[in-house]
């Protein structure tokens, strides 16, 4: 009877956890999906700051693509590719548009 409740319990424990795993990725889709369009401010490693506007994440998260991306020095490129590892913070603002 006990490894009977034993494979249950575990059974349920993976039910949940597929579940919650399941949220989670539907929660991180719109996100993206929500995000594209809006202007977003890029804080990168060695005081990097970034402005842009956000377009796609890829399906895992590790890479960002954005467009009119404005560089500290004032280069301007139309689209880029950015790599999560590289990023510390990426904040989208609400109000759209380029640059913040």
């Amino acid at each position: 009877m006990t490894s009977e409740n034993d494979e249950q319990t575990a059974k349920d424990e993976l039910n949940s956890t597929q579940t919650r795993r399941a949220e989670l990725r539907e929660r991180y889709l719109r996100v993206v999906k929500h995000s594209g369009g809006k202007a977003c401010t890029v804080n990168m490693y060695e005081s990097t700051n970034l402005s842009c506007t956000f377009n796609t994440a890829d399906i895992h998260g590790c890479e960002f693509i954005v467009e009119d991306l404005k560089t500290p020095t004032g280069e301007m490129y139309k689209s880029a590719l950015l790599r999560a590892s590289d990023i510390i913070a990426l904040t989208i603002h609400e109000s759209g548009g380029s640059s913040p």
